[in-house]
């Protein structure tokens, strides 16, 4: 099959940015408990609130476990049911109030503010990586 990977940033609402990579062997949990991938500690935050993964087909995927809500694009996923991710989609974890931004740069300081939980971009990288490296 197709051999894909993932590159998925973190942007925090001080702007650090954090990059994971989602792949067939590494998923993205996204939650307050400290065994997740990416703990983020906000009370508004589930104990697991989503997870990015690496479907069988080699698409990107998504899948909310929330209470509050994981928004994708602004739009709110239907929890518990994975969704196909295209590159460059964005992420938000509560608050579906922030506009998506271009890839390449992060949301304005004044959208990504210390009410919100940050956001994550998703970055398809497949078709940039040679097969023998």
């Amino acid at each position: 099959g197709v051999q894909s990977d993932f590159d998925v940033t973190f942007v925090a609402p001080d702007s650090k940015e954090l990059v994971f990579r989602v792949d067939r062997q590494n998923s993205l949990a996204v939650g307050r408990d400290p065994r997740m991938t990416l703990v983020l500690p906000q009370p508004v935050i589930s104990a697991s609130h989503c997870r990015l993964f690496c479907a069988e087909t080699g698409e990107l995927c998504i899948v909310d476990t929330s209470s509050n809500g994981t928004f994708v694009n602004g739009e709110r996923l239907s929890k518990d049911q994975p969704q196909v991710l295209q590159s460059g989609a964005f992420i938000c974890l509560v608050l579906a109030t922030l506009r998506g931004a271009p890839l390449r740069s992060a949301p304005l300081r004044s959208e990504v503010d210390s009410m919100s939980t940050g956001c994550l971009y998703t970055h398809l990288r497949a078709h940039e990586t040679p097969e023998h490296l």
